[in-house]
């Protein structure tokens, strides 16, 4: 195992966000890293910011945070020096006489003294005045933000209700005239406050910083190299219009919307949504375009999600996730239906004491076999049928200390191939922004390889399994969830068009949007077999009217 790195950290005082210091405190945890040296670009040793933002911006972020003060407070400010390596050489940018520590602190030696810098300042790492160290400077930026600092990070994705924002990892090499993207990672924009969604941009880069500096630590410059040419080494701008700072006028009225907004969600509607089932018989189950469904309403009080669908002589078998909203914990239950279309029975198959979601069913070997979602559980679990359709017990944990939704497996080649979003952080607002990749020789095994490219997707609208991948015309096909804008917005479908144990490759083809019935507002899995397709859909409950109307019976 290689040793630690020695890095600098660029910051405008010791006093840093909290997800700056999250990502200094998880290099360390890991022993990836030892912070010896910090450049304050700032002036103020004291925690005395600047973030060129007008003063009407600064405003609108105190308001928003006022508004929306869930969650974890990532712009609250740590000192540190708590992680640093002791001694620590402070270099005062501004201050010409420095404020210095520790034997060796000249500015001169800084080079010398360290293989990696972290860019937490505000200014453009190409403005440096010292020479780039072994390994660059990484920085980290959000949307346009990546081309004037002067722009508030999330600010337009938030007030233009774009579906997604895009977080960049970039990296200044010696020699090279401008940074390097070797990160691009979308996450949902998921409400009006740019408080909120900026928590979920800095958990990206809580996860993604420290993975990257585990690779040069592993592999040195051949990971900038190979991950420069994977992410194009360019960004991209989404739309030019918005690569300017905003006014006050523009920043006042959007945030007066911003609020009427929240209200009248809360006034409307309840903080739930109601899954259903939708299905059709029909010769050609591919694409998934929604025609006429038959729907099949949960039980007042539940929802029903997640379906997969295995036929047999006397119809249709529907596993799926039933969860109870007074309890908010998701249990397993089969849905049987008759040859016709006609809703039989349904019960409880599986609960644990943990959630329980996404039944993937699979045959092999002549047995039945289940991997559900079982995150609760920190592991991958497999359930085998004692009894079929109803009867399943525990078999094994296939994966052990991974929190890790919706796993899809699959069989190609001599292998089996498992997809899988991991939730390396524990939080479920970046769950699902990463898809991963695992193959084995035997999936009873436990034994697993990650695949070099992990992530293989970390594209927030087709990361997410959706469903069982499938063959059709002789091309694989997976489906994946787009949860651009909120989670289970659409299903996509992808052509795989490489899966090696070192290449993997997809392609988009096609999606279904909940948009064929006016309350719909999202659909996330897709499932067929034979001639029977089956899908789920939701919309968002209202605090007064009907759950189901005529209209879901088109």
């Amino acid at each position: 195992m290689p040793g630690k790195l020695n890095i600098g950290v660029i910051v405008e005082s010791v006093m840093v966000c909290r997800w700056q210091y999250r990502i200094i405190e998880r290099l360390t945890q890991l022993d990836l890293a030892d912070v010896s040296c910090l450049i304050i670009t700032g002036g103020d040793m004291a925690g005395s910011r600047k973030n060129g933002y007008s003063r009407a911006y600064n405003i609108y972020q105190k308001l928003d945070r006022s508004l929306y003060s869930r969650g974890i407070n990532y712009d609250s400010l740590i000192d540190i020096r708590k992680l640093a390596r002791d001694p620590l050489m402070i270099v005062n940018r501004e201050k010409p006489e420095g404020v210095e520590a520790g034997p060796g602190g000249s500015s001169d030696t800084l080079v010398g003294s360290i293989d990696l810098l972290l860019n937490f300042g505000l200014e453009d790492p190409a403005d440096l005045k010292y020479d780039i160290p072994e390994f660059g400077v990484i920085s980290f930026s959000i949307g346009n933000s990546l081309y004037d600092r002067q722009i508030p990070p999330a600010y337009w994705e938030v007030v233009k209700k774009m579906p997604g924002m895009t977080c960049y990892v970039t990296i200044l090499r010696k020699g090279s005239p401008k940074p390097e993207v070797i990160n691009r990672t979308s996450v949902p924009v998921l409400s009006s406050s740019v408080r909120r969604n900026l928590g979920q941009a800095y958990g990206v880069a809580a996860l993604i910083i420290p993975r990257i500096v585990r690779g040069i630590r592993d592999e040195g410059p051949r990971l900038p190299d190979r991950l420069a040419d994977r992410y194009g080494r360019s960004p991209e701008i989404i739309d030019s219009r918005y690569v300017t700072a905003p006014g006050p006028l523009h920043i006042v009225s959007n945030l007066i919307a911003g609020v009427i907004n929240n209200l009248s969600d809360r006034i409307l509607y309840l903080n739930r949504d109601k899954w259903f089932i939708l299905y059709s018989i029909k010769k050609d189950p591919f694409p998934a375009i929604p025609g006429k469904f038959r729907v099949l309403k949960p039980p007042t009080g539940f929802f029903w999600a997640d379906p997969f669908v295995i036929s047999d002589n006397d119809g249709y078998n529907l596993f799926v996730e039933e969860l109870p909203y007074k309890t908010g914990k998701a249990h397993l239950s089969l849905i049987r239906i008759s040859p016709d279309g006609k809703m039989l029975s349904s019960r409880k198959i599986i609960e644990r004491p943990y959630h329980l979601s996404y039944p993937f069913v699979f045959s092999h070997g002549g047995k039945y076999y289940m991997i559900p979602e079982t995150k609760g559980s920190n592991a991958i679990q497999l359930f085998e049928c004692t009894g079929f359709p109803s009867e399943w017990e525990f078999s094994m944990n296939i994966v052990e200390n991974v929190a890790a939704v919706d796993s899809t497996l699959f069989f190609k080649g001599g292998k089996w191939w498992l997809f899988t979003s991991i939730d390396e952080l524990n939080d479920p607002e970046t769950a699902y922004n990463e898809l991963f990749l695992f193959y084995s020789d035997d999936f009873l095994s436990g034994r697993w390889k990650s695949h070099p490219l992990n992530p293989v997707v970390t594209d927030i609208g087709r990361s997410r399994p959706a469903g069982r991948i499938f063959n059709y015309g002789g091309k694989l096909y997976r489906p994946s969830q787009d949860c651009t804008g909120a989670y289970g917005r659409a299903v996509n479908i992808n052509r795989i068009t490489e899966l090696s144990e070192t290449g993997y490759k997809e392609e988009f083809i096609t999606r279904a949007e909940p948009n064929w019935i006016k309350k719909l507002n999202g659909t996330h899995t897709f499932n067929f077999d034979g001639d029977f397709v089956v899908m789920d859909a939701k919309f968002h409950m209202r605090r007064f009217g009907r759950e189901f109307g005529k209209e879901f019976n088109s």
